[in-house]
């Protein structure tokens, strides 16, 4: 598979994705939800970090359609917090800035340009709860 999933530190506070090419829509959102479920197991919010580290390439399908349903479905995992895509293409980020214009802008889903940026945004969500 072309995408790992994994927990990022020891705590169990923050879930990883790193994604290299190729990968499609279908296996990210296999993968997504499987790093959800490792937020069943603790009881206290989980961030999850997706990071595009190929080319680029994009995936054919509905990349609309795959973001809204994951972003909606994320909703059933109670212990799910912010979603972080971490250095998406340019491709990616007109798909995330579209799906903002078209379904409203999604608080637990944002765009970052690095993990020491996601790192201390979750900080700041941390203390601000």
């Amino acid at each position: 598979m072309a995408i790992d999933v994994n927990w990022f530190n020891d705590d169990k506070t923050i879930v990883q994705l790193v994604l290299r090419d190729p990968w499609d829509w279908p296996e990210f959102e296999q993968r997504y939800f499987q790093g959800l479920e490792l937020t069943t197991a603790v009881d206290y919010p989980v961030y999850c970090i997706v990071e595009f580290s190929g080319k680029g390439r994009r995936p054919q399908g509905n990349a609309l359609m795959h973001l809204k349903r994951m972003s909606q479905q994320t909703r059933a995992y109670p212990n799910a917090a912010a979603c972080f895509l971490v250095n998406p293409h340019p491709f990616a980020r007109s798909l995330i800035g579209l799906l903002v214009r078209v379904y409203g802008q999604d608080p637990n889903l944002i765009v970052t340009g690095n993990v020491d940026d996601v790192l201390r945004r979750i900080k700041a969500m941390r203390q601000g709860s």
